[in-house]
C-alpha cells in the first residue's frame, strides 16, 4: 500500500499541475542558467525524492529478481526527472541503490555482509558529525570549507548561517525560512541533520539517531543487507536535502516493525502495522 501510494501520487500530483488543477512551481537553477519544475509539489526536489522513494521500494521488493534491463530504465527515468527538476542528489542516490540492488548478489555473501556492516556503521557517525562541524565551525576564510560549500552549492555557508540566528536547544527551535530571498543565506537548509538539530531539537535529534540505530542493529541481526543498503542511501542523500526529513521517518516507521517482527512484512500485516502505531 505504501509503495503503491507513492506511485499514485507520483503520477496524480503532476498531472494535476499539467491541466492547472494546482500550481506548478517553477524555480531557477543555481547560476539562473535554466528552470526547475516542481510540478505540482511544495519543491523541485520533493519531486525527485518522491521518485527516489519508489525505485527504494522497488528495488526493495524485488531485489532477487532486479534485471540490467530494469536499472537501464530506471536510470533513463531518474535522470530525466534531473532535467526537470536539477535534482542530482536524487539521481545519484537512485543509481547508486539500483545498481547496487544488481550487483549485490554476486558478491561473496561474507564479505559483503562485513562491507555493508562496517559501511552503514561509518555513514552514521559520519554524515551527522561532519554536518554539525561544518555548521558550526564553517568560516570562508578556509579554503577547504568555501571550497566545499561551492561544490554543495552554499549549503555549508547557508547551515552555519541558521546555527548563528538560531543556535540549538535541547526543544528546537521555529524556523522562518525568507521565502522572498531578502537574505540567501536563510533562504533554505539543505542538511537533515542540521535541520533536526535546530529546528526540532536536541531530544529529537537524539530519538532520531537511536531509531535508525536500532533498526540497522536489527537488520545486521537477521543479516538483510537491504535494509542497510536503503538506509545507507538515505543517510548519504541526507548531507544535501531536508526535504526527505518526513519520508525517511515514515520509511523507519514499517521498516522498524518489520525487523521487531523479524521477517518481511507482506499486505497482510499492514492492519497489524497500524494497530502496532496506534
Amino acid at each position: 500500500m505504501y509503495f503503491k501510494t507513492f506511485i499514485v501520487l507520483g503520477i496524480l500530483i503532476p498531472l494535476m499541475a499539467v491541466t492547472g488543477l494546482i500550481s506548478n512551481t517553477v524555480m531557477d537553477t543555481v547560476g539562473i542558467t535554466g528552470k526547475r519544475y516542481a510540478y505540482g509539489f511544495t519543491h523541485p526536489n520533493v519531486l525527485g525524492a518522491v521518485l527516489l522513494v519508489i525505485v527504494i521500494c522497488w528495488c526493495y521488493l524485488h531485489w532477487k529478481s532486479i534485471k540490467l534491463y530494469h536499472i537501464v530504465i530506471i536510470n533513463l527515468l531518474s535522470y530525466g526527472m534531473m532535467q526537470i527538476t536539477d535534482s542530482s542528489s536524487s539521481f545519484i542516490c537512485i543509481a547508486f541503490i539500483s545498481v547496487i540492488a544488481l550487483l549485490e548478489r554476486w558478491f561473496d555473501k561474507k564479505s559483503k555482509l562485513n562491507l555493508w556492516y562496517f559501511g552503514i556503521i561509518v555513514l552514521l557517525i559520519f554524515c551527522p558529525a561532519i554536518s554539525y562541524y561544518f555548521m558550526v565551525k564553517y568560516t570562508p576564510s578556509n579554503p577547504l570549507m568555501l571550497a566545499i560549500d561551492l561544490f554543495t552549492t552554499g549549503r555549508l555557508r547557508t547551515m552555519n548561517a541558521f546555527f548563528v540566528k538560531y543556535g540549538v536547544k535541547i526543544l528546537g527551535n521555529p524556523i522562518i525560512f525568507d521565502t522572498e530571498r531578502r537574505s540567501l543565506l536563510l533562504f533554505a537548509l539543505d542538511n537533515s541533520y542540521g535541520y533536526i538539530l535546530i529546528r526540532f531539537g536536541i531530544i529529537v535529534s537524539l530519538f532520531y539517531f537511536m531509531g535508525i540505530f536500532k533498526v540497522i542493529k536489527r537488520a545486521i541481526q537477521i543479516r538483510d543487507t537491504r535494509i542497510i543498503i536503503c538506509v545507507f542511501t538515505f543517510l548519504r542523500h541526507s548531507l544535501i536535502l531536508h526535504y526527505y526529513l518526513f519520508l525517511q521517518i515514515i520509511m523507519v516507521i514499517p521498516i522498524n516493525y518489520m525487523l521487531k517482527k523479524g521477517r518481511v512484512v507482506n499486505h497482510e500485516d499492514w492492519s497489524h502495522y497500524i494497530s502496532w502505531c496506534r
